[in-house]
């Protein structure tokens, strides 16, 4: 199966951004953002659905889902990086088969996972 597009998911108070304390977190705003990695994902011929949620429950449910219809995954968790060992469990069952042959190239794809 080959997969098209990525899913770009953001946690709680993203929606936020270019208004709450832009002094802190600039005058982007997630509009903003998503239309520049769009924009970007068109130009090399992928999907990129784009998800924002304050439930972690959602989260965990759109990994669940670009499990089985992604090519990947771009997560920013916010607040959810210091306690959610949900999101933990639910990145840490995704994988792809394209990446375990990929991994044996320096060149190809990587799965990165932080958790720091």
């Amino acid at each position: 199966m080959r997969y098209e597009h990525n899913y770009i998911l953001n946690g709680p108070n993203l929606n936020l951004l270019g208004k709450r304390q832009p002094h802190i977190y600039g005058y982007e705003t997630l509009e903003d953002l998503e239309r520049i990695c769009g924009s970007l994902a068109t130009e090399l011929g992928r999907e990129t659905r784009f998800h924002q949620s304050n439930r972690e429950y959602e989260i965990i449910d759109w990994i669940h889902e670009a499990r089985e219809a992604a090519q990947g995954i771009v997560l920013n968790p916010a607040a959810f990086t210091h306690n959610s060992v949900a999101i933990l469990d639910a990145l840490n069952t995704f994988s792809f088969a394209a990446n375990r042959s990929a991994r044996r190239s320096a060149t190809g794809p990587r799965l990165v996972r932080s958790t720091g």
